[in-house]
């Protein structure tokens, strides 16, 4: 998901938008020593990714007209 312009309801921030994956890197890692736990939890962090802004972490982001 590549970064796209954004504009953020809450502080008025224009500007390119931060991706977002929910979850810990570190438990996927740990999950991927036991295989299927750690394809499954893989699966949910990338299937939940979203673009937020970089200033009030809202995800509520609208897409940028300019």
């Amino acid at each position: 998901m590549a970064a796209k312009m954004i504009d953020c309801p809450s502080c008025h921030h224009h500007g390119i938008g931060i991706v977002f994956s929910p979850g810990s890197p570190m438990m996927e890692g740990l999950l991927w020593l036991l295989i299927f736990p750690g394809i499954m939890y893989t699966i949910w962090r990338r299937s939940n990714r979203r673009v937020i802004c970089p200033n009030c972490s809202t995800e509520f982001m609208l897409p940028s007209i300019f």
